[in-house]
């Protein structure tokens, strides 16, 4: 039996990623650490029984320090952080509080406990350190250089370069993923595939940035979540690892599947009659203005993780997609 510390575990990847390990290791002792922000919805886990949970805010350098040395964890998965990008540009501040000062307080509390131990540090970063790709570039790799471009990007670099000092400084076993745009259930209605679906659901108007072609990467969580148990289990000290989706489209492709797809649906299942819209969803398609530091590709590859250890996406994009919307579907009834 271990003991697992999780961040972050009431937000979208953090409980598919609690309730992955549940079904993985039974025999393992979770704790939740969330600061219950925004991001966080704690009905994502309410009945994850057996899970402990700790409201904690990262940036609480006493709390944390008490949370981290009374559970005394064999391992930490850092997967709190703010995450949204329009937010970001309203609030930087917060998101590099949280972000960086939140990553390097938690770590260090594991560091002065653990003393150079074997135990790991895994922290979750994103591939929006790596800024856009053009569209004849390579996907985004482990040694690709960093050029983030908005606050929530730069404050995400910023914790990954602190992760590796903590390494190369004191020993601390740490590993450092990234992974392409994340979907599924239990995701924010504040992004893009949920505030779609959501946006079909009540019959407002979809939002799209620009002309749509801002092309997007895009992975099942629960793929995800298994690359992260994966590096956590199989990594390699000072290591970093990218997990992607193969699945690359631009955001009016994305918006017109999940169209077509709740076309389909409520068509075909009465219990969504209520939702059907006369002359299709594709209807509620709103081009907007770009955002600031808006990028135009995002792509990841995934060689590495799945030369060492086998890993790849196993769920296609399109059934995942439905399986997305039937979710959300079902939590609007």
């Amino acid at each position: 039996m271990r003991k697992i510390l999780i961040t972050g575990g009431y937000g979208f990847i953090g409980s598919n990623l609690v309730r992955m390990w549940q079904e993985e290791h039974p025999e393992d002792q979770i704790l939740n650490l969330d600061g219950i922000t925004h991001a966080a919805d704690p009905s994502n886990l309410l009945d994850a029984d057996g899970v402990r949970h700790a409201r904690v805010d990262l940036c609480d350098a006493e709390k944390v320090g008490e949370v981290v040395r009374g559970f005394n964890p064999d391992g930490v998965l850092h997967l709190a952080a703010e995450t949204h990008v329009d937010l970001s540009i309203v609030h930087p501040v917060d998101f590099f509080k949280t972000n960086l000062m939140g990553t390097v307080i938690l770590m260090d509390a594991c560091r002065l406990l653990w003393n150079g131990g074997p135990q790991r540090f895994l922290h979750v970063s994103t591939d929006e350190t790596f800024g856009g790709r053009g569209a004849d570039e390579e996907p985004f790799a482990e040694s690709s250089p960093y050029r983030p471009r908005h606050p929530y990007s730069a404050s995400k670099a910023a914790a990954d370069h602190a992760v590796n000092s903590y390494h190369h400084t004191f020993g601390l076993n740490t590993v450092v993923t990234y992974s392409s745009s994340n979907f599924g259930p239990r995701q924010g209605r504040d992004k893009f595939i949920p505030r779609t679906i959501d946006c079909c659901i009540r019959g407002l108007p979809i939002t799209v940035y620009g002309d749509g072609s801002d092309v997007r990467d895009w992975i099942f969580v629960e793929d995800h979540c298994w690359g992260i148990m994966q590096a956590f289990e199989l990594g390699v000290p000072g290591s970093s690892y990218c997990f992607g989706g193969s699945s690359e489209r631009s955001n009016n492709e994305v918006a017109l599947s999940i169209c077509a797809i709740m076309d389909r649906v409520t068509k075909q299942n009465e219990e969504y009659s209520r939702i059907r819209l006369g002359g299709g969803f594709c209807q509620l398609i709103n081009n907007v203005k770009h955002r600031l530091g808006q990028d135009r590709r995002y792509a990841v590859c995934w060689d590495k993780v799945n030369d060492e250890w086998g890993w790849h996406p196993e769920i296609p994009f399109d059934i995942a997609l439905e399986e997305t919307i039937l979710w959300y579907l079902d939590q609007s009834l």
